[in-house]
Order: structure tokens, then sequence, then C-alpha cells
């Protein structure tokens, strides 16, 4: 047999350094599984098992079917979370369409922190895209930066992302952010007129900030405050 002969014509050394890593193998193979299965969502039911069955003395098959149990609930938890999901996102739709883009704004913010980025990377930067919409057409600029930052961010589909974020850097006086995104979507929609302006009014202000002023505009801090004002009145 040719393989017996050649085992048995290798050198001592390299026979017993096969035989220890033969006698490792078991706990590599181990630490690799473990490396797989213990994160932070499911080591804490690791620990449970353990106690269960060390501890407790509770025979393997009751262990499984309880880990089961578990696992069922978490399962029918997820599935009931992504329906009311669901749900709040059809009904933000709806008000976003009827022109209510205030309520529609505040429902796509609360449902965002709850989709999980991970999983759902995608309807997470379409749910961020949607609610930077809403807040843009009410000119809420802060939170709609925000927005369009997170759809950036999770690589929302359309490029059009770069041009709606470049607006509402450009509304909040963020000129050199607001020109990056400008020429990104220049990039993606070559010779496109909405760039291309965007990117000549940044520089325009960009230019026009380098040049010095003899007057010094200060805060007028009866008439501005962090509330929404339009303009003075005399009461």
């Amino acid at each position: 047999d040719v393989v017996s002969k050649f085992m048995t014509d290798l050198p001592a050394g390299i026979m017993a350094g096969l035989g220890g890593t033969a006698n490792v193998l078991g706990a590599v193979g181990m630490a690799v599984l473990m490396k797989m299965l213990i994160n932070k969502e499911n080591v804490i039911f690791l620990f449970v098992g353990f106690i269960m069955a060390q501890y407790l003395k509770l025979p393997a098959i009751v262990v499984a079917i309880i880990a089961c149990a578990i696992a069922l609930t978490i399962a029918l938890l997820e599935i009931f979370k992504s329906i009311e999901r669901v749900a709040v996102l059809i009904d933000a739709d709806k008000k976003f369409d009827l022109g209510e883009y205030y309520t529609a704004g505040e429902m796509y913010r609360a449902v965002y922190p709850r989709i999980p980025a991970k999983k759902k990377k995608k309807l997470k930067a379409e749910v961020a895209f949607k609610m930077g919409n809403a807040y843009r057409l009410i000119e809420n600029n802060k939170r709609a930066e925000g927005a369009y930052k997170n759809a950036v961010r999770y690589n929302y589909k359309d490029s059009i992302v770069h041009y709606y974020y470049a607006e509402v850097l450009k509304n909040n006086g963020k000129y050199k952010e607001a020109l990056k995104q400008y020429q990104e979507f220049e990039s993606l929609s070559p010779g496109n007129e909405l760039a291309l302006a965007g990117i000549a009014s940044c520089d325009s202000a960009l230019n026009f900030w380098k040049k010095k002023s003899r007057y010094e505009v200060a805060l007028f801090k009866k008439f501005n405050s962090r509330f929404s004002e339009f303009c003075p009145i005399i009461v």
C-alpha cells in the first residue's frame, strides 16, 4: 500500500508533529464552533443552557425542548414586530401622499430605530430617505439632513438622495459638505443641470465668505431663539 509505505518512511520528527497536531484538532474545532455560535445576541442562552444541564441536572431532551420553545417565542415576536413595522410604514406613506408631511415624518422617525440595520439594510435606507423627504418639504432642514445622511450611509438605491442631501446641507449653511454631495450626484448623473447649478451655487457661496467685510453680524436674541421665528412683529 503506497500510503502506508509513505507514512512509514516519514521521519520521526514529522510524525511527532502530526501527532501533536491531531491532538489539538478537537480543541481548534471547538474554538471555531464557539466563535461562530457566540455573539452578544445568543451568548446568554448558551450560559442558561449550561446552567440547566450542569447545575439543575436537567436531561438533554428537556433542555432541547426549552431551547426550541424559546427560539419559537423569539421568532414569533420578530414576526409580530415586522408586521407592526409594515403597518406603520403603510400608514406613514398614506399620510405623506395626503400632504401630511409632519405626521409622516414623525411616523418614519418613530419606526426607523426599530429596523435592524444588518438584516433590513435596504428597508432602513428607504425609510431614512422618506423621512428626509417629509422633513425637507416642511423645511425642517436639520432633521432632513440627519435622515438623508443615514439614507446615504445605508446606500439608498436612487442617486437623487445625494441631491436632496446637498440641498438641505446648503440650507443649513454647510456649503463644503453640500458641494461634495452635488459633485457625487453629478458623477452619478453626468451633466445634470440641478447638480451643476448646485455646484456653482456652493462655489459662489464659499468664495463670498472668503471676502473680508467691515461689518460685523451679531445675533439679536430677542428675535432669534431656538423656536421658529418667521418674522418680527410689533405688539
